[in-house]
Order: C-alpha cells, then sequence, then structure tokens
C-alpha cells in the first residue's frame, strides 16, 4: 500500500541540546525514507546551543519558539505545547518528543489536544523509570506522563520496554530500537578542542536536584583529586550556573563553554574519565567503554551500570573524591563497549516503525 505523501508528515520537537542531538538523526531517517519532518525549536535552551548542536548533522530548525534568558518550565510546556498543537490543526501525521524535558511534555500534550484530527505521538527513548517522581525532578515526572498519552514508544533497551509493559502499556505499541545517541555518535564529524590533555577527567554536572554547595563542593574536590593524579580537570559551564553568583575555582582546571557536539566527541574521544549527572552521557560512556562516574543517588539507565562502565557514586563530595581517586588509580584496566543502546541503527528503525504504522491501520485513526 502507498501512502499519502500528506500523511507522511512528522514535527519533530526540539527543546534542548541533548534533544537535538538524538533527534537529529531521526530527522535525517526520516527525509531519507520520504517523510516532510520539520524542526520545531521550543527555546528551552538556546537558540545558538540548538544551532551548535544540530549544525555537524547539516540541521536546522524550521521553526522557532522564543528563547526566555531564564526559561520558565511551565512556561515552556504551556507555550510549546500551543506551538505543536496550532501547527498540526489542519494536518495529520506525527509529532515526535524525546526523553523527558519541559519541551518533549510540552509536545507530547500539544498533540494530545489535537489526537482527535488524526495526529499521533512518538516518543524516543520511552520508558526510562527510578520510579521516584523527585529524582530525577522533575524529569520523572515528565516521561511517566508522556507515556499514558503516546501511540508509539520507542524503547532503547529491553529494560526500559519491560517497564512500559508493566505500567499497562499495550504491548503492540512498544518496540525495542536501541538509542538514537548510539546513531548520533557514529555519524557526527569530530572537531579538535584546544587545550585538551589526553586523559583528561571531563566534569559535567546540571541537574536541578543538585544543590548549588554540593555542586562546588563535588568541583573543588575533583579538582584536588585531579591534582594530586596529575590529571587535567575540564570543566564544562553549564548554563544554569549563570544564575548563580559563584564560579568554580580554577584550581588547575580548564573551564569551558557548553561544546558543539563534534568539539563534545573529540573531548571524549580524549578522556580517561567523566563526571556527570547527565543521562546521555551515561549511554555515551557506555557505548565506548569510557568510565563514568555519576553523581546522583539513582539513575534510570542501570544497563550501563551493568556493563561495568558507570558507577553511581551520589553527591557527597568525599565519596564522589574518593570514587574518583580509585577509578583514576586504575585507569590501565580496559573497559568494555557495550551493545546494551543498540549499534547505531535506531534512528532508521524508528523511521520505519512510523511508516509501517500509518500501513498497518491504513491512516484510520489508532
Amino acid at each position: 500500500m502507498t501512502i499519502d505523501p500528506k500523511y507522511r508528515r512528522a514535527l519533530v520537537v526540539i527543546g534542548t541540546r541533548p534533544e537535538a542531538v538524538k533527534l537529529a538523526p531521526v530527522v535525517h531517517a526520516l527525509r531519507d525514507q520520504g517523510w516532510h519532518a520539520e524542526i520545531l525549536a521550543t527555546g528551552q535552551h538556546s537558540a545558538r546551543m540548538i544551532l551548535d548542536a544540530l549544525h555537524p548533522f547539516g540541521l536546522e530548525p524550521d521553526h522557532d519558539i522564543p528563547h526566555w534568558p531564564v526559561p520558565d518550565l511551565g512556561r515552556i510546556v504551556a507555550d510549546t505545547a500551543e506551538h505543536v498543537r496550532r501547527r498540526t490543526a489542519e494536518s495529520r501525521g506525527w509529532v515526535i518528543v524525546q526523553g523527558d524535558t519541559a519541551s518533549a511534555f510540552g509536545g507530547a500534550l500539544g498533540a494530545w489536544h489535537v489526537r482527535d484530527r488524526g495526529i499521533r505521538l512518538a516518543h524516543v527513548e520511552a520508558g526510562l523509570r527510578t520510579m521516584r517522581l523527585d529524582d530525577p525532578y522533575p524529569e520523572e515526572g515528565y516521561r511517566q506522563m508522556i507515556s499514558r498519552i503516546a501511540h508509539l514508544h520507542c524503547a532503547p533497551t529491553g529494560f526500559a520496554a519491560h517497564a512500559l509493559r508493566a505500567e499497562g502499556i499495550p504491548a503492540h505499541r512498544i518496540h525495542v530500537t536501541g538509542n538514537t545517541v548510539v546513531d548520533a555518535m557514529r555519524i557526527a564529524h569530530r572537531r579538535p578542542v584546544e587545550g585538551i590533555d589526553s586523559g583528561c577527567v571531563l566534569v559535567t554536572l546540571h541537574r536541578r536536584g543538585l544543590p548549588d554547595p554540593s555542586l562546588w563542593a563535588i568541583l573543588e574536590a575533583a579538582a584536588a583529586v585531579c591534582a594530586k593524579n596529575s590529571r587535567q580537570l575540564v570543566i564544562v559551564r553549564h548554563p544554569r550556573w549563570i544564575a548563580s553568583s559563584r564560579r568554580p575555582h580554577k584550581n588547575g582546571s580548564c573551564i569551558i563553554e557548553p561544546q558543539r557536539y563534534d568539539a563534545l566527541q573529540w573531548i571524549l574521544d580524549r578522556a580517561g574519565c567523566v563526571l556527570t549527572d547527565s543521562g546521555g552521557l551515561q549511554e555515551e560512556c557506555a557505548a565506548r567503554g569510557l568510565p563514568c562516574l555519576v553523581a546522583r543517588a539513582t539513575t534510570e539507565r542501570p544497563e550501563a551500570c551493568d556493563a561495568g562502565v558507570v558507577r553511581i557514586v551520589g553527591t557527597d563530595p568525599a565519596r564522589v573524591a574518593e570514587h574518583l581517586d580509585q577509578l583514576l588509580g586504575a585507569l590501565d584496566h580496559p573497559y568494555p563497549a557495550s551493545a546494551a543502546f543498540g549499534t547505531g541503527h535506531a534512528a532508521e528503525h524508528i523511521a520505519r516503525l512510523l511508516g509501517e504504522w500509518e500501513e498497518n491501520t491504513k491512516i484510520a485513526g489508532a
């Protein structure tokens, strides 16, 4: 059966840099398979950050929502929902959201409000769970709520698919696709960054659940451990820090601005280990075999821990320092790369699933 091109439409909602990285391969796969796929940038992260994330993939937003200097999550959800509703109200097709951000939830909500007009919702990276609504907050709540209204759940792993089935999601709506971040790692170019030493320790910390005193204490403890072990500490300054009056002390560390994805890939190629509270970096480190300490109490990516590459160390500065010191003393031990998050073809799988859905339902409402 040939699908009418007017139904082969997708609005891809991107609010943050990680969403841009993980959805860029999906946009390419959809367009390669004949879809009219447009990108809506919600303004949750600045236009510059989104452009820097999309540029290595040769993409840019088709539509923008104005960015706010200090984004308010409630406003992001409301404005994104309204923009999605208006852009899809007169057409049939798909809205695609990724992960667990305010933008993803807003996009899902907008799609829900025009569901009766033939709009379907696909959730990329569905099924991640800690089962604690306050950890990480607000992301855990967002992703659970998106799961209640999505048509198609693209689970990155079997563990995530099991979590969805346990919540009563119909099995025929759940597909294990792999994680699109592995696709992004495979296709992105590398751009050198000056001043980065081989074997450095890369640090990215940004979660709202990490209070400022703990953030600065962890950075200072990591700097002391790196100095003791003669390792360069590379700290990526997060936009969240703009609102704070404090700044990390250099202490021999290299403090850099948020990097384009191609530059970050180059740094990761050279890094000896990573200290982060990011979700995506847990996946990337597992896929690379790059040891990673996670400054959080929980993770929704247990597969990375099972692979032996990622370790949850909490947010106590002394404990973080102890684990980092131990890790730096044993970096000559090789860590195996893991295929737990796929082999780099998740986006193609997702694009095929959307096409198969249309064929199987013959454009009827699901």
